[in-house]
């Protein structure tokens, strides 16, 4: 087995979904996406049927970490270091009682 698909091809749309207490479309879309949470882990490895086709921790862990080490990285974000480097809106600074930036250096 190389994929998630093929641990689901291998239990079968309606056992997978018995085996985890999902509606087989849920399976289904499981299956689409080439995934499934390791929260399932467990039911599948107990099952029956995982025991019958050899479905063990390790391959579904090596599965998991081949998927995760292939996914493209994340585009980096730039976050502000400070909430008061937080940009803020004319209309949101009034509701938190502040005044606008474009007066907040003037007195009063």
């Amino acid at each position: 087995m190389n994929s998630f698909s093929d641990v689901i091809d291998a239990l079968g749309v309606p056992g997978a979904s018995g085996i985890l207490g999902i509606p087989e479309s849920h399976v289904r879309v499981l299956k689409a996406r080439d995934s499934i949470p390791p929260d399932y882990f467990k039911r599948i490895v107990d099952s029956a049927e995982g025991q019958a086709n050899s479905i063990t921790f390790d391959l579904l862990y090596g599965l998991r970490d081949e998927k995760i080490a292939h996914k493209r990285p994340a585009a980096a974000t730039i976050r502000p270091a400070f909430a008061s480097e937080v940009p803020r809106s004319v209309a949101s600074r009034k509701r938190a009682g502040l005044r606008p930036a474009a007066l907040a250096g003037q007195s009063r």
